[in-house]
C-alpha cells in the first residue's frame, strides 16, 4: 500500500492539528473561531486564478459504485434502498427548488418549475443505486442548472448515498481534493505565521521562530493591511492566506500596521519551505514532557532528538507523552515511535481487511527509552494513529493511559483520483490494537480519568466539562468488536483550573516561544513527580522492565501521589465553591448515606422570553437523618438547546431537610418562540449513575423581531450622485440599511467583501452600526474602485467585464452571549464594468421574512401558521429533519400571506427549517422545535421523575 493511504486521521475537522479532531465540545461544535496557519502549498499559488469549468465524467455514478464495490472494507454494509433515499434528501437539501419524490418503480423529480421522471425497476444492489443516480445526475442541466451547478448537485446526491457506509467515504470536490493531496504530501511553503481575522481586520497571532516571517520583522500582533499592494480590506481570512502562499524563493510584501509606528510598514518577505511546529518538549527535575500533534515523515526524528537533549543533564525519573491534540498522521511513523518504547517482538497494531487474515505489526529491537516511568496522556482530540500508539504501549503494559476516552477512529481510508480532478476517499481497512482489541467507535480507554473543574474569570464553577464529540456520534458510524467499557480498577482525579488569561494561555500553545504545558499537564507531571521521588526508583524499575510490568509498576506508584492530590483538590473545590458568586457548601459524600430518597422539584419559572437573565429555581429535599453532600445536576437536552449540560450545584442537603438552588439561564436573544424540554439528572459527586431525573419544559415566548431591507447605488466619489462605474476611478457604494420589522435590533456590524476579486480594491469594508428603531434607516458610504492593473503575481491580467461585492450584515451580540439567532441578512451585488445606465448601478433588496403566528398541537400532529412576506419570491420549502416535506414555488412574485402547515409529530424532538429563497438570490431561514405527543409542555401535567 502507498504511504499516503495510510495516512491515518480526521480530515474533515480542522483544529489544533492538521486533519486532527477538535477536542471540543459538541455544544460548541462549528463555533470556535480557529486561527489559520499559514502553511502555503506551491500547487495553490497561481493567484486570481478561477475554477475551471467542470471535467466530462461519463457513467460518474457507476464508476463510483464499481470502486466501491471492488475494494470497500465491510460489504455488508450497503444497503441500496437506505443509499437511495438518502441520495435524493442529499439532492434536496443542497437545492431549495429543488424536490423528489419516489414511488413504486419511479423517481420524480421536481426542480424550477419542470419535472422529470426516472425509472428505478428494482433496487437490488449497488450497481442499480448507481444506475439510477447517474441517470438523475446526467437530466440535472434539462432543469436549468449551469454545468458548475450542476456539478455541485452532483456531488451532493452521491456524497448522500456514499454517507450511509459510514461518515469518512467521500466525493471530495477538485478543490478540497487539491487541498487533501497537500495535507497528505506534508510540504508546504510560505511565511511562517499564524494569522486570525476579527471584526474583518486580519491579524499576525504569532509568527514561528527562525522562520521567513520572523526573519524578516514581521511581529505577533501586526495588522495586515496589503498584500503585495493589493488591500485586505474586503477578504476573508482564507482568502488573504492564499495571497500570502507562494513557491519558495519568491517574495511576498506584506504592509503591516503596527501599535506604536505613526505610518504603515512595507515588509518583503521570501518564501520558504515551512515545517509546522508538531513536537515540543520540556523538562524540569527529571520529569520530561513531550507533546506530539501529528505523525508526520519526520516524527521519529523529531522525538528520538527531543529525548537525547532531554537526557543530557541526567537520567529521567518519568516522561509524559500528550497525544491529546494529535488526530493521527502516518501509521509507519506511530510504529517506529512504538518502537522506542517497547521490547523485541510485541504487536503493536494489526491490520484487519474483510475477507483476508490480519497482518501485525510488531516493535523490533529499537528501544530508545526502556527503563523510565511514562504516562501517555490522551483525550477526544486523539485519534487514529494517536490511539494505536497509546494503546500499544497500554496493552503491552509498557506505559499508564491518562487523561479521557479518545475519539475511537480505528479505520483506515484511501484515495483514488477521478477523472473530474475530484477524488473519492473510502475505506478500505480497520486497525486493531494487539490481540485484536478494536478502538473503532470506542476509543482508547484511560488508566486514569481527569475530570476538569472550571473556574471563569467571575469565579462561577463548572463541575463536569461538556461532552467531546466521538466517532460514535456520527451518523452511519462503523462499528468496532464490543467494548470492554471502564473496569472498576480505573482511577480518577477530578481537579480545578483556575482561570487563565489569554496570554497565560498562549504560553501553552505548541508553537510559543517559552512553551510551558498546560495546567492539565501540569497536575499529571505533578502527580508523577511526586509518585518518582523514591529513592530505589531506578532499580524498581530495572525489575519492573525486566519482568514485563512497567505499567502495572507505575500505577502502583501513582496511587499514592494520587490519593494526596485528590484530597488537596477537593479542597480546593470547596474553596472556590464557597468563594463562588452564589456561595455552596459543598459537604461530604457520606459512606452509606440514603441518596436514594432525595428528592427533586422544579419551581419555575414556566414561560421566559429571549434574551431574559433568568433563574431556573430547583429545591431537593433530604428526608434521611443524615446530611447529604457533593450533590449537582445536570441537564440532557437535545443539541440545539441552549441549556444542554448546564448545571445545577446543590453542594450538601442536611437531614430532613431541603435547599434550593438554581441554573442561571441567559436565554439567547432571537430564540424562536416553541418550549424548552430536558430532563435533569440529580447526581452525587463520584457516582457513576445518576440518583433520580425529572422532566422538565419551559415555554419560550414571541418577541418582535427586527427584519431588514437594504438599498444601494454606486455613486461618484463625493456621493452626491449616480454615476458609471470605469476602470481607475474612484466611486462610493452608497449602502442604505432599513429595519421593516416590529422589533427594535441590536448594534448592527455591516462588511462589504469583494468576493475574491484582485481587480477590486476596497477602502473600508466594515462599518458598526446603532440599534435601529422600527421603521429606522441607516446609510453608509463605501469607497471602492476597480483596477485596470491587477497587484505582482496574478496569472490573470485582463480586467474583468463583471464583478461582485458581497453585503452581509449581523446584530452584534456582547461576547459570551449565544449569537445562534441572532437576525441576519447576505446579499451579492453584480456590477457591469463600463456600465453607463445609471438605472443598472442602484436597486433595492429585501430579505423575505417568515414570521411564526401559532403552532397548535392536536395529538399527533401540529397546525403551524406563519406569515410569509418579500417582493419577489421565487421557493418556500419546508423540512422536516432532512425530509423536505413540502415546496412551494412563486414564480418571483410579490407575496404578503399566511400559510399553514400540518405535521405528522414523531416521537420526541422534531425539528423543522422552513426556507425562502427569492429572485434577488437572499434567503431566509426560520428554524422550528416542536415535540411529539409523548413529550409534556408547560401547562400541561409534568411526568414524575423516574429513580434510578
Amino acid at each position: 500500500m502507498m504511504e499516503k493511504e495510510m495516512k491515518m486521521g480526521m480530515c474533515a475537522i480542522t483544529a489544533l492539528a492538521k486533519g486532527a479532531p477538535a477536542p471540543t465540545s459538541l455544544r460548541w461544535w462549528g463555533l470556535l473561531a480557529l486561527a489559520c496557519l499559514i502553511l502555503l502549498a506551491p500547487g495553490r499559488s497561481a493567484l486570481g486564478a478561477t475554477e475551471d469549468p467542470p471535467r466530462p465524467f461519463p457513467r460518474m455514478a457507476q464508476t463510483i459504485g464499481e470502486l466501491v464495490s471492488r475494494f470497500y472494507y465491510d460489504q455488508s454494509r450497503i444497503e441500496p434502498q437506505v443509499m437511495l433515499e438518502r441520495a435524493l434528501r442529499a439532492l434536496e437539501g443542497a437545492e431549495i427548488s429543488l424536490k423528489g419524490r419516489w414511488q413504486d418503480a419511479e423517481i420524480e423529480i421536481l426542480a424550477k418549475g419542470q419535472r422529470q421522471k426516472f425509472a428505478v425497476g428494482s433496487v437490488d444492489g449497488l450497481g442499480a443505486v448507481m444506475r439510477v443516480l447517474e441517470d438523475i445526475r446526467e437530466g440535472l442541466p434539462a432543469f436549468g442548472f449551469s454545468p458548475e451547478r450542476s456539478r455541485e448537485l452532483a456531488y451532493a446526491m452521491l456524497n448522500g448515498a456514499l454517507s450511509t457506509l459510514d461518515p469518512h467515504t467521500v466525493i471530495m470536490a477538485p478543490r478540497r481534493a487539491s487541498e487533501f493531496s497537500e495535507d497528505i504530501a506534508g510540504e508546504f511553503q510560505g511565511v511562517g505565521a499564524y494569522l486570525n481575522q476579527e471584526m474583518g481586520i486580519i491579524r499576525i497571532d504569532r509568527v514561528m521562530p527562525g522562520l521567513p516571517a520572523e526573519l524578516a520583522g514581521v511581529r505577533d500582533g501586526d495588522i495586515i493591511l496589503a498584500v503585495d499592494g493589493e488591500p485586505t480590506v474586503g477578504l476573508s481570512l482564507a482568502q488573504a492566506v492564499s495571497r500570502i502562499r507562494g513557491p519558495k524563493g519568491t517574495t511576498v510584501v506584506l504592509t503591516v500596521e503596527r501599535e506604536g509606528e505613526k505610518k504603515p510598514i512595507d515588509i518583503p518577505t521570501v518564501r520558504d519551505l515551512i515545517e509546522p511546529p508538531t513536537l515540543v518538549s520540556w523538562q524540569e527535575d527529571g520529569i520530561a514532557y513531550v507533546r506530539l500533534d501529528e505523525f508526520n515523515r519526520n516524527s521519529n526524528r523529531q522525538l528520538y532528538v527531543a529525548l537525547a537533549a532531554l537526557q543530557q543533564s541526567g537520567p529521567l525519573r518519568g516522561l509524559v507523552l500528550d497525544l491529546r491534540f494529535n488526530g493521527g498522521g502516518l501509521l509507519r511513523q506511530a510504529h517506529m515511535i512504538a518502537d522506542m518504547f517497547l521490547t523485541h517482538s510485541r504487536e503493536v497494531v494489526r491490520t484487519v481487511s474483510l475477507g483476508r487474515p490480519p497482518q501485525s505489526l510488531t516493535s523490533s529491537r529499537n528501544v530508545v527509552l526502556a527503563e523510565v516511568p511514562m504516562v501517555v496522556l490522551v483525550g477526544p482530540g486523539s485519534a487514529s494513529a494517536s490511539e494505536i500508539l497509546a494503546g500499544a504501549l497500554q496493552l503491552n503494559q509498557r506505559a499508564v493511559v491518562v487523561g479521557n476516552p479518545t475519539y475511537g477512529k480505528g479505520s483506515v481510508q484511501t484515495v483514488r483520483p477521478l477523472v473530474d480532478a475530484s477524488n473519492l476517499k473510502f475505506t478500505i481497512q480497520e486497525y486493531q490494537l494487539a490481540g485484536g482489541v478494536s478502538i473503532q467507535g470506542q476509543g482508547v480507554q484511560p488508566d486514569l480519568r481527569l475530570t476538569r473543574r472550571s473556574v471563569d474569570e467571575n469565579g462561577n464553577v463548572d463541575l463536569v466539562p461538556y461532552t467531546f464529540a466521538a466517532e460514535s456520534d456520527l451518523e452511519f458510524a462503523l462499528i468496532g468488536a464490543a467494548p470492554e467499557g471502564e473496569t472498576e480498577g480505573t482511577l480518577r482525579l477530578a481537579w480545578v483550573a483556575e482561570h487563565q488569561d489569554e496570554e497565560a494561555q498562549r504560553a501553552s500553545r505548541i508553537s510559543a516561544r517559552n512553551f510551558r504545558p498546560d495546567l492539565e499537564a501540569r497536575v499529571i507531571i505533578d502527580v508523577l513527580d511526586r509518585a518518582t521521588a523514591g529513592a530505589n526508583l531506578q532499580a524498581e524499575m530495572a525489575q519492573a522492565w525486566l519482568e514485563d510490568r512497567m505499567r502495572s509498576h507505575t500505577l502502583s506508584l501513582l496511587e499514592p501521589a494520587l490519593r494526596e492530590r485528590q484530597k488537596i483538590e477537593v479542597e480546593r473545590l470547596s474553596a472556590a465553591l464557597a468563594a463562588a458568586p452564589r456561595p455552596v457548601h459543598w459537604g461530604d459524600a457520606f459512606a452509606g448515606a440514603e441518596v436514594s430518597q432525595l428528592n427533586l422539584e422544579y419551581m419555575g419559572p414556566e414561560s421566559l422570553s429571549p434574551g431574559e437573565e433568568a433563574e431556573l429555581r430547583f429545591r431537593v429535599h433530604n428526608p434521611s437523618d443524615q446530611a447529604i453532600g457533593q450533590i449537582y445536576g445536570i441537564i440532557r437536552a437535545d443539541l440545539a438547546s441552549p441549556l444542554w449540560e448546564s448545571e445545577l450545584i446543590v453542594g450538601e442537603i442536611p437531614a430532613q431537610d431541603a435547599v434550593e438552588a438554581v441554573i442561571p439561564f441567559r436565554v439567547p436573544p432571537r430564540l424562536h418562540p416553541g418550549h424548552e424540554v430536558f430532563t435533569l439528572e440529580l447526581r452525587q459527586d463520584g457516582r457513576s449513575q445518576p440518583i433520580l431525573k425529572l422532566p422538565v419544559s419551559v415555554a419560550i415566548a414571541d418577541e418582535p423581531r427586527p427584519h431588514f431591507s437594504w438599498s444601494w447605488s454606486v455613486r461618484d466619489v463625493d456621493g452626491a450622485a449616480i454615476a458609471p462605474l470605469h476602470l481607475d476611478q474612484d466611486r462610493q457604494l452608497q449602502l442604505t440599511v432599513t429595519n421593516d420589522g416590529n422589533g427594535v435590533s441590536m448594534p448592527l456590524q455591516l462588511f462589504v467583501f469583494k468576493d475574491d476579486d484582485p481587480f477590486v480594491s476596497l477602502r473600508s469594508g466594515r462599518f458598526t452600526l446603532d440599534p435601529l428603531e422600527p421603521g429606522a434607516s441607516v446609510t453608509v458610504d463605501v469607497p471602492f474602485s476597480i483596477t485596470s492593473t491587477p497587484p505582482r503575481g496574478y496569472r490573470q491580467r485582463t480586467p474583468p467585464a463583471q464583478v461582485s461585492l458581497q453585503v452581509h450584515g449581523e446584530e452584534d451580540l456582547p461576547r459570551g452571549r449565544d449569537a445562534r439567532h441572532r437576525v441576519t441578512f447576505f446579499h451579492t451585488l453584480q456590477l457591469s464594468v463600463g456600465e453607463e445606465n445609471l438605472e443598472a448601478l442602484q436597486g433595492s433588496v429585501a430579505k423575505p421574512m417568515i414570521a411564526l403566528e401559532g403552532i397548535a398541537y392536536q395529538g399527533p400532529q401540529a397546525q403551524v401558521t406563519v406569515r410569509v412576506e418579500d417582493d419577489n419570491l421565487q421557493y418556500l420549502a419546508l423540512f422536516q429533519g432532512r425530509r423536505k416535506i413540502a415546496l412551494e414555488s412563486f414564480g418571483g412574485s410579490a407575496v404578503s400571506d399566511q400559510r399553514q402547515f400540518t405535521i405528522q409529530l414523531e416521537e420526541g424532538l422534531n425539528e423543522l427549517r422552513l426556507l425562502a429563497s427569492d429572485a434577488d438570490d437572499v434567503m431566509a431561514a426560520l428554524p422550528l422545535r416542536l415535540w411529539g405527543p409523548d413529550i409534556a409542555l408547560a401547562g400541561r401535567p409534568m411526568p414524575v421523575g423516574d429513580r434510578q
